[in-house]
């Protein structure tokens, strides 16, 4: 055990976040195997406790590992720890830490600012410990707290965006896409085809293996939402999308991107292969 005293950070975001007192109640090494047949590496795990009163008394635990490894030499180096944070809050700021889709919106911020200074702790160790000769070269990377805060937004679990609701923006390449998309639902699931040849118009009925299913409930209300309530409506230049609408809207991306790439019948190139960029950038999840 290196030491166990308590340290007081003071945190004041400037997101309305209110200010709280982080003592480090302990500091310990711990033995962990090595992860790594790379020169490089750092390992980064989290446990949270708390007890409720009043207020919420947490324990987040910060396990950080500094791992070195020379695989010419076969030499290697581990420096790990646990740093133990107290911190009491009003909110469940660090409750569902996890789940992306209910994270409270301080608790990154928090975290961050907790594994930059176990970062501090640990980085200040394994200078001492550290034998350049054995690891020629290489670094001891110092970190700012942004990207410390980068990294833990990229360590903790995300929000799937495959789920997240719709918001419909009035911009022209928002307009080409929904309107390519529909219609080549529209001219897929017809069992008509319209051919135009100069100033000759013929009407075609389609073989029966020719004509798409996708027929799903709820269609014409939302390309009603969308076309009459939305794009006819000047006043409105955001149009939000429940979850079913929006699970909807993907359907149908889905659909219509299914039913170009297996008709390979594009009337209109600049449209419909804007449509598939566009749709592998957005809806490819």
């Amino acid at each position: 055990m290196l030491k166990c005293k308590t340290e007081t950070i003071d945190i004041n975001k400037k997101k309305q976040m209110e200010k709280l007192k982080i003592d480090i109640i302990l500091v310990k090494k711990i033995l962990v195997p090595r992860q790594t047949e790379n020169v490089y590496y750092q390992d980064l795990k989290y446990e949270h406790l708390w007890k409720e009163g009043d207020k919420i008394e947490n324990i987040f635990i910060v396990f950080i590992s500094d791992q070195f490894y020379n695989p010419e030499t076969k030499k290697e180096l581990v420096n790990s720890m646990e740093v133990h944070f107290r911190i009491i809050t009003s909110e469940k700021v660090l409750h569902g830490y996890t789940d992306p889709e209910n994270r409270h919106n301080e608790a990154i911020p928090l975290i961050a600012s907790m594994t930059h200074k176990a970062l501090e702790i640990l980085r200040a160790d394994s200078l001492k410990i550290f034998d350049k000769s054995q690891f020629k070269d290489i670094e001891l990377p110092t970190l700012t707290e942004q990207q410390v805060f980068h990294i833990v937004q990229k360590s903790l679990p995300q929000m799937d965006k495959s789920k997240m609701p719709i918001t419909l923006v009035k911009e022209n390449w928002v307009a080409s896409y929904i309107i390519t998309m529909f219609s080549i639902i529209d001219e897929a699931t017809s069992d008509k085809e319209i051919i135009i040849e100069g100033a000759k118009i013929t009407i075609k009925t389609k073989e029966k293996d020719e004509i798409f299913e996708f027929h799903p409930d709820h269609l014409k209300e939302l390309k009603g939402k969308i076309f009459e309530g939305f794009f006819s409506n000047p006043a409105m230049q955001y149009l939000e999308l429940t979850k079913e609408e929006s699970d909807l809207f993907r359907q149908c991306s889905h659909a219509a991107y299914y039913f170009e790439t297996e008709r390979n019948q594009i009337k209109n190139k600049g449209l419909r292969n804007d449509f598939l960029e566009l749709h592998g950038k957005f809806f490819n999840s």
